[in-house]
C-alpha cells in the first residue's frame, strides 16, 4: 500500500498463491502459482535468492501451473538470464517433487542384508544400476572448491550467461511459418484494436 506496486516475491504474496492453490484443490479446479520470479531490477544477488525462493514455494504449492518463471521487477521486465535460470530452477524442484517409492525394490533391504555390517554398497549392481537417478544440474555447482577452482572458478552469473550465449548461437529447433507470423501479427492488431 506504501508504493502501490505488487511485492512479486514477497512472503505474503507466495502464502497466499498456497491458499488459493489450496482452496482450488479442495473444489477440484486447476490453480497456478508465481514461481521462479523476482523483485530485483537486475541480476543480482536478490535475484538468485527470490528465484529460488519462489520456485520452491511454487513447486511445494503444487499448482497446476507454475507461472512468471524468469520475471523481474513485479513483472514489469525480464530478461533471457533470468529464464535460463528460472529453467535451472524448475529441473531442481521437479526433482525435489518426485515421489519417493516405498516399495521392496527401492528399499533394497536385501541389498543391505547383503552388505551387511561394516561393507559398503559401492560394488554393487544395484548401486550401479541407480547411479544416474540424481538429478544433475547444468549451472549450480556442486564440486569441492579445488575442482571448482580447477574448472575457472566461475561464478553462478557468469555460467548462466555463458548458457545464453550458446543458446542464442545455437539455431533454433523451429521457427514458425509466414502464414503463422501473419495470424499473430492479426491477432495482435485486433487485441490492440479492441484498446483504443
Amino acid at each position: 500500500m506504501r508504493t502501490a506496486i505488487e511485492a512479486y516475491a514477497g512472503a505474503e504474496m507466495m502464502l497466499a498463491q498456497q491458499a488459493c492453490c489450496d482452496l482450488a484443490r479442495f473444489y477440484g479446479l486447476p490453480s497456478f502459482s508465481y514461481a521462479g520470479e523476482s523483485d530485483s531490477k537486475t541480476l543480482d544477488e536478490q535475484w538468485g535468492v527470490e528465484a529460488a525462493l519462489t520456485m520452491v514455494y511454487g513447486a511445494l504449492s503444487r499448482a497446476t501451473l507454475l507461472h512468471d518463471v524468469g520475471y523481474m521487477e513485479s513483472g514489469l521486465q525480464g530478461s533471457y538470464e533470468s529464464i535460463v535460470l528460472g529453467d535451472e530452477l524448475v529441473a531442481h524442484s521437479r526433482a525435489f517433487m518426485r515421489e519417493v517409492p516405498v516399495d521392496e525394490y527401492a528399499l533394497a533391504m536385501d541389498e543391505i542384508r547383503t552388505v551387511g555390517p561394516g561393507g559398503h554398497f559401492l560394488a554393487t549392481k544395484y548401486t550401479r544400476r541407480h547411479t544416474h537417478d540424481f538429478w544433475v544440474g547444468e549451472l549450480l555447482d556442486h564440486l569441492t572448491h579445488d575442482r571448482w577452482a580447477a574448472s575457472g572458478s566461475t561464478t553462478l552469473l557468469e555460467r548462466v550467461r555463458e548458457k545464453v550465449a550458446l543458446l542464442r548461437a545455437t539455431e533454433r529447433a523451429f521457427t514458425l511459418s509466414d502464414e503463422q507470423n501473419r495470424g499473430l501479427e492479426d491477432l495482435l492488431a485486433r487485441a490492440q484494436s479492441l484498446v483504443g
